[in-house]
């Protein structure tokens, strides 16, 4: 979206973080050091309620609507730190950690990089 780099900070301070349990960060990692990462996501197909939430909340703080190609989706991301094989990250990911029916999963290298 078009959206400055000051409104970004400003959506996270004010409408995505608490600042007193949370932190976040924009365009650099939280955590530097893992082994491998799971982002979960809705497929396309599914209604993201939190992503539909999320962009009533960004158009009330911006003032403005977004444009129909801006979209705004939810994911979660989880990061390990440990030694296991690739076959064993899909299964966590796909018994544990996501259901395949709605969700999908991206694994993502950490120390390695990708």
């Amino acid at each position: 979206a078009d959206v400055s780099e000051s409104e970004v900070f400003g959506l996270g301070r004010e409408l995505f973080v608490d600042p007193i349990t949370q932190v976040f960060s924009v365009n650099k990692p939280l955590f530097k050091e893992f082994d491998f990462g799971v982002q979960v996501s809705l497929l396309a197909s599914v209604t993201d309620n939190v992503g539909i939430i999320a962009r009533r909340g960004i158009e009330d703080f911006l003032k403005r609507k977004l444009r129909d190609f801006e979209s705004v989706r939810s994911a979660k991301l989880y990061l390990f730190e440990g030694s296991i094989s690739d076959s064993q990250v899909q299964s966590i990911a796909q018994k544990f950690l996501s259901n395949p029916l709605i969700e999908e999963t991206k694994i993502l290298s950490g120390k390695n990089g990708s």
